[in-house]
């Protein structure tokens, strides 16, 4: 596996393929939705699905994947 782009990242993993879904987290009052980059399902998540960890890009995969997870 090639991983590189490495880095803490915060996360809601997509309920439809578990792929994790980051960048700009909406936050309340705000809609809670994020569109997943790798099903390209939109989803609406609740404060509790949040997660934080590190975080890689696998270019064999073309996918993001969880290395560690920290916390919610």
């Amino acid at each position: 596996m090639v991983a590189t782009s490495a880095g803490l990242l915060s996360y809601v993993p997509c309920p439809e393929c578990g792929h994790p879904v980051g960048g700009r987290i909406p936050q309340e009052p705000e809609e809670l939705k994020l569109d997943c980059l790798h099903c390209k399902r939109t989803f609406a998540f609740e404060r509790a699905d949040l997660h934080r960890g590190l975080v890689s890009y696998d270019h064999e995969a073309d996918r993001w994947r969880v290395e560690n997870f920290m916390s919610h």
